[in-house]
C-alpha cells in the first residue's frame, strides 16, 4: 500500500513524462485533506494535431493513475466522462 504522499509524488512525475512525451501542459489539482487529484491538460480543441496527441495522451495517463491510486490506502478508481 503506497502512503498518499508518496502515490501523488508518483502521478505528478508520470504526468509530467506524459506532458513531455505528447507536447502537452498537464497539471495536477488536489484536495489536500482527501487526497482527491483532478489532472487537467490545457489544449486548443480547434487545433486537430494537438487534440489527438491530447487523446493518446489520456489513454495513457489514466490508467496509470488508476493503476496507482489502487494502490493507496485511499483505493479510489478514477472514471472518465
Amino acid at each position: 500500500m503506497l502512503k498518499r504522499e508518496v502515490y501523488l509524488a508518483t502521478i505528478d512525475e508520470h504526468a509530467m513524462e506524459i506532458a513531455e512525451k505528447y507536447d502537452l501542459d498537464i497539471s495536477i489539482v488536489g484536495h489536500a485533506g482527501d487526497g482527491n487529484f483532478h489532472p487537467h491538460i490545457a489544449f486548443d480543441m480547434r487545433n486537430i494535431q494537438e487534440t489527438e496527441r491530447v487523446n493518446a495522451a489520456i489513454k495513457e495517463l489514466f490508467p496509470k493513475f488508476d493503476s496507482i491510486v489502487s494502490r493507496s490506502s485511499d483505493n479510489q478508481s478514477i472514471y472518465i466522462n
